[in-house]
């Protein structure tokens, strides 16, 4: 978890600004250009952006049903395996008898 924990952090300030932003953004969604011309608050790129920069952390750390499911087959994968191997050596140890 501590290998991790710098990658949380950004996450959780991502997704802080993301809300102000929304709050920004929805208080006004177009602003006045250079030369008074209406157009789309600049602040939906940096929204955009947040996004994507979210979704990816939101995947890698499993809070996506899809990563959740990846997730669940990896560890249902490794206690396969685990189990698996756990026979074979039974397998080969000798058995004594009583």
């Amino acid at each position: 978890m501590l290998a991790d924990g710098e990658a949380l952090r950004q996450w959780i300030l991502c997704v802080d600004e993301r809300e102000k932003l929304r709050a920004a953004t929805s208080r006004a969604p177009l602003v006045k250009g250079s030369h008074e011309q209406l157009m789309l608050n600049p602040l939906f790129r940096r929204l955009r952006d947040l996004n994507r920069e979210i979704a990816r952390a939101e995947e890698h750390f499993g809070m996506t049903p899809l990563a959740r499911l990846r997730l669940g087959v990896t560890f249902l994968q490794e206690q396969a395996a685990k189990e698996d191997l756990e026979a074979r050596q039974e397998r080969r140890r000798p058995h004594i008898m009583d």
